[in-house]
């Protein structure tokens, strides 16, 4: 017997064909818009500091505490 004898029932082009072969069913798949979600939750911790702030909110927080501690050591505009 040869490979593409044996294997013939393996390029079936029907898309039942392929789920049969692959065992896929619903529960393994996961939907699109879960696959978003998951990767803009991703992309949503990563754009944050471990304080949960992001880049701009820990440089006007860090600014602030600068203003605060020249203020009591009497400096002034």
């Amino acid at each position: 017997m040869q490979m593409t004898e044996f294997c013939d029932h393996l390029y079936n082009d029907s898309t039942d064909g392929y789920i049969q072969i692959l065992k896929l069913n619903d529960e393994n798949n996961i939907g699109i818009d879960e696959k978003y979600d998951r990767n803009n939750e991703r992309r949503r911790k990563s754009r944050r500091n471990e304080k949960g702030l992001t880049k701009k909110q820990q440089e006007l927080l860090s600014l602030k505490q600068q203003i605060l501690q020249l203020k009591e050591e009497g400096l002034s505009n």
